[in-house]
Formats: C-alpha cells, structure tokens, sequence
C-alpha cells in the first residue's frame, strides 16, 4: 500500500520554544509504495527525521539550498546501502559541490519532464519559475511529480 508521509512542515529558519529547542523539523518528505522508500528533500534535520522513516531508498531534492538538501552529508554517513539520488546533471553536480563528496549516494540522471522508475514509484522532474528576493530576478528550480 502507497503512502506518503509528512517528516517536517517547518520553515527554512528554526522554530524554537523559551529553551531554544527547535520544534518543527524542516519540510521533508517520505513516499512509500512496498519495496521503495523516496524522500523528498533530505534537510539538515535528516537525523531526527529519519528516526520516523522506515528506511530510504531514493532521494528526490527540490533545490540546492540548505533547508533542502543541508542533511545530504548525513544521509550519505547514516546509509549502509546505495541510495540512488534523481536529479537533472546540473543539479546533481552542484550538490555534490556543495554538500559532497558521496559515498553511498549514488546519481541517476533524469531530466526535466522526463519519468524515472524508482523501484515501484515514477518520479517526473519539471522546472518551476521563482522570483528572488530581488526586484526583476527569476530563477529556476527543480520541481518533482511522483505517482
């Protein structure tokens, strides 16, 4: 049975109560669908939210920022196995620039509108538009549909 479940709901920046501990993870999530474990977004709250994941088996990073993918380094130490990393080259490798060298996590190249199994769940980047903080400045980023 698939299921998706929510790991964080939290902002970019911490939340913290009068003790200054933080009390809302980071947005992240798990995608489940019997032997594939996807998460969406791995952030640098990675080792509190694993505590609640079954397991990972693949990853999927909306954007290269910390809040998205700040706990790639921890995910990588944490994994005894090959955890396959979906993501356009140009993403990947700025990643891997950012938060690399891997060990464990491994690329698979997959491009913007095109679908990638991912064990028993297809995921299909596309290419969102954002404006920056900025007066008149766009970016893109990745986006990802999965079903």
């Amino acid at each position: 049975m698939a299921y998706f479940q929510i790991l964080g709901t939290g902002p970019s920046t911490p939340i913290t109560d009068a003790t200054g501990r933080n009390y809302r993870r980071r947005t992240s999530a798990l995608m489940q669908n019997i032997s594939s474990y996807i998460m969406l977004d791995v952030t640098h709250d990675f080792d509190e939210q694993i505590e609640v994941a079954l397991s990972v088996t693949g990853v999927v990073i909306t954007n290269v920022s910390r809040d998205a993918a700040g706990g790639l380094g921890n995910l990588d130490k944490w994994t005894d196995e090959e955890v396959v990393l979906y993501a356009p080259l140009d993403l990947f490798k700025e990643l891997e620039a950012r938060y690399g060298p891997f060990q464990r996590l491994k690329h698979h190249p997959v491009e913007s509108g095109e679908t990638a199994d991912a064990g028993d769940i297809s995921i299909t980047p596309f290419r969102v538009e954002t404006t920056g903080s900025a007066p008149n400045r766009r970016s893109t980023s990745g986006g990802t549909t999965c079903s």
